[in-house]
């Protein structure tokens, strides 16, 4: 997942209205995710 793609999607959705909660949720998981990720393998 390429979370700063996500951010600037989100951003833009959030600029022509558009509900992003669900996407706001996913993208906090998918950081989330990612860290810990890191932090186990690295």
């Amino acid at each position: 997942v390429d979370i700063e793609k996500g951010k600037k999607a989100i951003e833009a959705l959030k600029a022509m209205d558009v509900d992003v909660t669900s996407l706001e949720e996913k993208l906090t998981w998918a950081t989330t995710a990612r860290d810990v990720l890191l932090k186990e393998f690295v």
